[in-house]
């Protein structure tokens, strides 16, 4: 299927095609193929896409979790840190906290990732919220924290994830939330309602290359229903393949606020993409 898919991708549109190679990598990291997922990202090295702040993040950060590749990491930095028209993106924000832990500089990622989970909850972007909590989460385990505070973030995370049917994050982080789960169970149990502690056992027992199995999604539409009217308006031009600057102009906003609204789409609608974002909008 994947082989067919690159095939058909070939004479399609650079944009398309980049959200291609990040959900190649993403499901080539999931399953354990990291030969693969490194064969990809040095491959996206080389093109002008790579210069873009937001498309690096999404792919790089898998190698980074890695600890492998310090010289993408630092080229990354460069990127984020000089780039003059870099726009305030989140999944920019998780690499470069994790970037600088791994640096040796704790005390500014975790004093980041606090404020990306606040400004998280503040959007109501719950994709990004579980993300957050589950990156201070391993943060927190690697340096031997607080294990309430540990809890507590894990509880938030499956919360918000149970509500949304979110699982990607979980397997990503799977190494430290095992650790949490396996030490907190008996506390888990207590805490979580029936519906999440089934959920989250589901999660971490699924095979990611499968996904997880129909009982344990949740509806589409919730998804689609939780966005607000401006943001349905963007994705219905996002279906009708307008580019950001296009949808601007018909909605009379700026190119950065379109950028904003559909970040807020990708985290409601647990997707990356457009072409994910269209394929699940079609789909209710």
């Amino acid at each position: 299927m994947l082989e067919n898919t690159r095939k058909m991708m070939a004479n399609l549109p650079t944009n398309i095609l980049r959200a291609y190679q990040y959900t190649l990598a993403e499901y080539y990291y999931i399953i354990g193929e990291d030969n693969k997922t490194e064969k990809l990202l040095l491959a996206v090295i080389g093109q002008e896409a790579f210069e873009n702040s937001y498309f690096s993040a999404r792919l790089l950060r898998y190698p980074i979790y890695r600890g492998q590749h310090p010289e993408l990491a630092r080229k990354f930095v460069e990127i984020y840190e000089n780039s003059k028209d870099f726009v305030e993106n989140m999944d920019c924000e998780l690499l470069y906290i994790s970037i600088l832990f791994e640096q040796g500089k704790p005390e500014q990622a975790f004093w980041l990732v606090e404020n990306l989970i606040a400004k998280a909850r503040k959007m109501q972007n719950k994709l990004k919220i579980v993300e957050g909590d589950l990156l201070k989460l391993r943060l927190l385990v690697t340096t031997n924290g607080d294990q309430r505070v540990i809890q507590n973030l894990f509880i938030e995370a499956v919360s918000y994830a149970t509500e949304n049917c979110i699982a990607n994050p979980f397997w990503f982080e799977y190494q430290s939330v095992m650790v949490v789960f396996k030490e907190g169970q008996t506390v888990f149990k207590n805490e979580f309602s029936k519906e999440a502690y089934s959920f989250i056992v589901r999660v971490l027992a699924a095979d990611p290359k499968c996904g997880l199995s129909e009982k344990t999604k949740g509806p589409a539409k919730k998804q689609i229903d939780a966005l607000t009217e401006r943001e349905k308006e963007v994705l219905a031009e996002l279906a009708e393949g307008c580019t950001n600057l296009q949808i601007a102009e018909k909605l009379c906003v700026s190119l950065a606020t379109v950028k904003t609204h559909i970040n807020n789409i990708y985290g409601k609608l647990e997707v990356n993409n457009r072409v994910a974002t269209v394929n699940k909008s079609k789909a209710i």
